[in-house]
């Protein structure tokens, strides 16, 4: 019998403020992918460049114990995170890119179809990018033994096409970026 690893997933995201429509879309995204997984997600609210995300990623951390946090659409709040989960040894998926467009692949299409049928509006590239990073997740922690370092090393291996296309992580495992997408990577070297 094969044992079914449950992981917590945290996400961080701006659930207030400026940026509120944004946090809400990767909501609505991370619920559509968490029916279909094996995953429990705990939410926390950034409101992007707040002093309170620091204190949110580190209840997600040390509060609520997650294996994985996904998140930060803000660039201020992601170096913090980036900071923070070198200091600490958990994987955080995050991501920048404001140029893929979602219809381009056969899965995009489909996630954009059943978003849109789910929420009545279209999703942003942000909330196609957290499906991927719940999957993702799950994935890691479907071949892991459920504690952070085995989930980093899991991520090593994590490769599918997903809704924002190619995703592959390969040897980046402390901050992790879609390879194949022109994404803010600068953070890999930052951390390396």
């Amino acid at each position: 019998v094969v044992k079914e690893i449950q992981i917590k997933v945290g996400v961080l995201m701006p659930l207030t403020g400026d940026s509120v429509s944004y946090g809400e879309k990767v909501k609505n995204a991370i619920d559509l992918a968490k029916d279909e997984l094996s995953v429990d997600v705990v939410y926390e609210d950034s409101s992007c460049g707040s002093s309170d995300s620091v204190s949110s990623i580190r209840k997600l951390i040390d509060g609520d114990n997650v294996n994985v946090v996904i998140g930060q659409l803000c660039d201020i709040d992601t170096l913090t995170a980036s900071q923070i989960s070198k200091e600490i040894g958990i994987i955080v998926i995050s991501s920048d890119s404001k140029t893929l467009d979602l219809v381009d692949t056969i899965i995009g299409k489909q996630f954009v179809k059943k978003y849109s049928e789910a929420y009545n509006s279209a999703p942003t590239v942000f909330a196609a990018e957290a499906y991927d990073a719940l999957i993702a997740a799950s994935e890691a922690g479907r071949e892991s033994d459920g504690s952070r370092l085995s989930i980093i090393e899991a991520m090593k291996d994590v490769k599918f096409k997903g809704a924002s296309g190619l995703v592959d992580f390969g040897e980046s495992a402390v901050f992790v970026v879609w390879k194949d997408l022109k994404k803010t990577i600068f953070l890999n070297f930052l951390l390396n």
